[in-house]
């Protein structure tokens, strides 16, 4: 029998450097969260590889086959259609411990037989609980206890995942998808007379969501599945409202027909314990160090982060503050309000004599040049038949309307606009503010930017890395 001291060393070679927050993964396919125990495989085997190196992070189609086998018919009317959800021999593009089977019609995804009997699998764990003592701040202790067979001698990870929601009061209904988790191994007890092993680790959740947890034990053969899954628990700790709002900035953009002025304001979104709802944004007119009693605001909901303030009087400061807001249960989280100065002094959109430059062309043309470069490799070069100056420019990737943008606001002072360390083969969405006393007008126009390779043939003498 192999002394307990070398189970605990050949654990922490196999855990050691994990760190301690859970991975966000959004809305996924099912057959996406096997990824996870798919790299947690190909670790596996790159630490029993000594004399070559490991290469099966770039060659994953390796592991692709699952242990277990296809059962040799199905009663499920549902397993009998063929819905061509796998390819031949791809097992890891089914759910779970579903491997992909041949039928009459195609392959479809179907339970593998056999696991229970394989001798090179791991157990599945069993008893996962949440010490409830031991859940302080954001770290919370969990347990999990394995059979220890045969397949334990081998190398084995631990793959734990979670899935929350927020709210007061459980509810499964409400549950997320499940998400990896990464944690860090707190203890290891192995019990001779049972040879049941207890592990002990500390994960990274967030306060104020409900959580269910379940765990997979992976050697280099797969896995026989995961584990029931916990009962629900939240932290002790209460969640602290949202920290205030990023990056605030509160800038004018022209003149409406009414010689009123339009300014924008831009932020980013904060840390928060719980997802932010909205937004709260209020301005008031500043006079001689006293604001005006007439305070506006308005709610900006999650995730745009911009506002455009209308009528806004020439040659004036006003106070803009913002606040974010979230929501535990019936209660509001409010952070603490974030402040700028907005300044609609007239100098700072155009003069008059730039007024009568900006009577355009209903059709102007807005020309693009991309030109090499040694610094930056390339440059967008836009010219256009009319005059940039005192217009307000954005660039924006893609064509989502600039909510996020590369360059915001840029204020052309020349008559051609340079662009550095843009894409190559990318879609950009440039628009072009002109606004004077008189009239105000918004070009938008798309371009894309060459190719990689077909850039670096036409300019042979360019050190460019495609």
């Amino acid at each position: 029998m192999i002394p307990d001291r070398f189970y605990l060393v050949y654990t922490l070679i196999v855990l050691q450097g994990i760190s301690v927050q859970c991975r966000k993964r959004g809305h996924i396919k099912p057959h996406e969260i096997d990824e996870n125990l798919l790299s947690q495989r190909c670790e596996l085997l790159c630490l029993l590889r000594t004399s070559e190196k490991c290469t099966c992070r770039h060659n994953l189609s390796e592991l692709s086959k699952k242990p277990g086998r296809c059962p040799n018919s199905t009663n499920s009317i549902l397993e009998k259609i063929c819905l061509d959800d796998c390819k031949e021999g791809n097992d890891y593009e089914c759910p779970g411990t579903k491997v992909c089977c041949k039928q009459d019609c195609g392959y479809s995804c179907q339970d593998a037989v056999g696991l229970e009997d394989d001798p090179d699998l791991p157990s599945i764990p069993f008893n996962i609980s949440v010490s409830e003592r031991r859940c302080n701040g954001k770290m919370c202790e969990i347990s999990w206890k394995i059979h220890q067979n045969k397949a334990q001698m081998l190398p084995v990870f631990f793959v734990v995942e979670t899935r929350s929601h927020v709210g007061n009061v459980f509810s499964q209904r409400k549950l997320s998808p499940w998400q990896w988790c990464n944690f860090q191994k707190m203890a290891e007890v192995l019990d001779h007379a049972t040879m049941i092993k207890k592990t002990v680790v500390s994960i990274k959740l967030k306060l104020g969501l409900w959580y269910q947890i379940r765990v997979a034990a992976i050697n280099k053969y797969g896995y026989r599945g995961y584990s029931n899954y916990s009962e629900e628990f939240r932290l002790t700790d209460q969640p602290k409202p949202p920290r205030p709002p990023k990056n605030l900035k509160a800038y004018p953009i022209g003149y409406w027909p009414n010689d009123t002025v339009v300014a924008r304001v831009t932020w980013s979104a904060p840390k928060s314990d719980l997802p932010i709802d909205r937004y709260k944004i209020s301005w008031a007119r500043h006079f001689n160090d006293n604001v005006s009693l007439y305070l506006y605001h308005d709610y900006v909901k999650e995730p745009k982060t911009s506002y455009e303030i209308t009528n806004l009087q020439r040659d004036s400061l006003y106070y803009v503050q913002l606040q974010a807001i979230s929501t535990n249960g019936r209660k509001r989280l409010k952070s603490s309000n974030e402040s700028r100065m907005l300044d609609t002094t007239t100098d700072v959109l155009l003069n008059p004599s730039e007024a009568n430059a900006l009577l355009i062309e209903d059709e102007a043309e807005i020309r693009y040049q991309f030109q090499p470069s040694k610094k930056y490799g390339m440059l967008v070069r836009v010219s256009s038949d009319c005059s940039f100056n005192g217009s307000f420019v954005e660039l924006c990737c893609g064509t989502d309307d600039c909510e996020t943008k590369e360059y915001g606001a840029v204020r052309p002072r020349k008559d051609q606009i340079i662009f550095s360390k843009l894409k190559f083969n990318t879609e950009y969405t440039l628009r072009v503010f002109y606004r004077n006393s008189v009239r105000r007008k918004e070009i938008t126009k798309t371009f894309v930017t060459p190719q990689c390779e077909k850039f670096k043939k036409s300019h042979p003498n360019l050190s460019i890395k495609c």
